[in-house]
């Protein structure tokens, strides 16, 4: 008995180790996505320091009325500084948040020197006015507008930096994962000391039952690889070929992966031994009592018995951060649901469900995709 606990409790720990990463390596792929919208506010601010130098500009104009742009000028600089305000918690670099505070400086001097010019308009003397703003405001308005190509130069490196880190740290999460779930199986395959000592409990009037065929011992070097390759897939081509290895690798008659899509569980990938068992089935009803159907709704594994004309077989619940997305069916014969097998086909499971989600949408037969290949 207290073998089973712990060998139930190795499987939630898999499972649990499973799901940590899918979690994990989502939230990796997201912040290495992320923006923030720095460069479009960079561009913002451009866009209107351009216009602060139109503005000034627009006071010397012959034979212009220079109040428009004198009224306009404050409100555009009102604008930068809080632009800049806003943009100051989304810098990620230590050179970006230097720079953005020069161009805070810059904005600075660019209002003394307005102020400047303003008072010398007042009093009539245009040509002093004209020396300040294409003097001392001109060189703070491009000085503005290099802190910002700065900023957004910094921004873009302090982004790959962050993408390289997620990739590595991602590489370190699946090695350890696959390596906890190696030594995982390695615990739950029963050794021959076991087999050795272990002594059936007498059980009063117990009918003698017919030997179990035995099977080979799963690869188990083989089914960690098959998981480490699982994770990398990229295209459905890619997976499709994977799960007929996963087959051979197991031994089985039939590997079958469906997913839920609603209140219903489709067929998606088939890959059988023959031609006689290559057959698509119909989608489930989530209600129905079909086996995939039960590892579906109730999210554990089920051992199909043998029924007139059908296979046993091991079905595994694919489950993720948002619950069961599908099953993974492997048809196992007439040979014995062993411990052994079945953690594979659990750990196989379990890594299909960091790569697949939910199927979108409603599928129909026509959207269904299923192979069927002999071997």
């Amino acid at each position: 008995m207290r073998k089973r606990v712990a060998r139930v409790s190795v499987v939630l720990a898999l499972l649990g180790a499973g799901t940590w990463a899918a979690v994990r390596l989502r939230d990796l792929g997201h912040r290495a996505t992320v923006t923030d919208g720095v460069a479009s506010r960079i561009d913002r601010l451009q866009a209107k320091v351009a216009q602060l130098g139109l503005a000034q500009a627009g006071y010397l104009v012959p034979g212009q009325d220079p109040v428009p742009s004198l009224e306009r000028f404050p409100v555009l600089l009102g604008e930068v500084s809080a632009a800049t305000a806003e943009l100051g918690p989304l810098v990620r670099s230590a050179d970006g948040t230097r720079t953005l505070q020069a161009f805070a400086d810059s904005t600075s001097k660019l209002a003394q020197s307005d102020g400047l010019a303003r008072d010398s308009l007042l009093l009539g003397d245009a040509l002093t006015a004209s020396h300040i703003i294409f003097g001392e405001s001109k060189v703070a308005i491009e000085a503005m507008q290099t802190s910002l190509t700065t900023v957004g130069a910094s921004e873009v490196k302090a982004i790959e930096q962050q993408r390289a880190d997620a990739v590595s740290e991602a590489r370190t999460i699946l090695g350890g994962v696959a390596l906890f779930w190696l030594l995982g199986v390695l615990v739950l395959v029963p050794g021959a000391t076991d087999r050795g000592e272990q002594e059936p409990e007498p059980v009063a009037d117990e009918p003698e039952l017919e030997p179990i065929e035995e099977r080979p011992q799963v690869d188990i070097g083989a089914v960690a690889k098959l998981c480490m390759e699982i994770a990398r897939v990229q295209t459905p081509s890619a997976l499709d070929t994977l799960l007929k290895r996963a087959k051979h690798v197991l031994g089985a008659s039939r590997v079958l992966l469906w997913m839920g899509s609603g209140e219903e569980l489709f067929p998606v990938v088939t890959h059988a031994a023959d031609s006689a068992g290559s057959s698509t089935p119909e989608p489930l009803p989530r209600a129905s009592d079909h086996p995939a159907a039960r590892a579906w709704r109730l999210g554990e594994l089920q051992i199909a018995t043998a029924r007139e004309g059908s296979s046993r077989s091991i079905l595994a619940p694919m489950i993720g951060p948002s619950g069961c997305t599908g099953v993974l069916a492997v048809d196992i014969g007439s040979l014995n649901a062993d411990s052994q097998l079945r953690a594979a086909v659990v750990m196989i499971a379990a890594q299909l469900s960091t790569v697949v989600g939910e199927a979108p949408g409603a599928a129909t037969p026509s959207t269904v995709r299923a192979s069927a290949t002999g071997t």
